[in-house]
C-alpha cells in the first residue's frame, strides 16, 4: 500500500486509501453519542469530533488505494 501511495503521489495524484471496520451495535451507539455531543460543543467542537472519530479509526481493514487528479 505504501509503495502504491508513493507512486501515485509522485505522479501528481491525490492518494485515497479506502478501508472499513465493522462495528458492534454498542460500539456504534457509543460513537454516535460522543460525536453528537462533540458537534454541539461551542468551545472544543473540532477537538472533540476528532477524538470521537479517532476512537473508531483503528484496526481498519484495507480495501483499496486510488489516485485522483486534483485540478485546481
Amino acid at each position: 500500500m505504501t509503495e502504491s501511495c508513493e507512486q501515485l503521489a509522485s505522479d501528481g495524484l491525490r492518494t485515497l486509501v479506502i478501508s472499513q471496520k465493522v462495528l458492534e451495535a454498542n460500539e456504534y451507539e457509543r460513537f454516535k453519542e460522543q460525536y453528537k455531543a462533540a458537534k454541539m460543543d461551542m468551545y472544543n467542537k473540532e477537538e472533540r469530533m476528532d477524538k470521537a472519530l479517532a476512537s473508531i479509526e483503528n484496526a481498519l481493514e484495507f480495501l483499496a488505494v486510488t489516485g485522483v487528479e486534483d485540478k485546481l
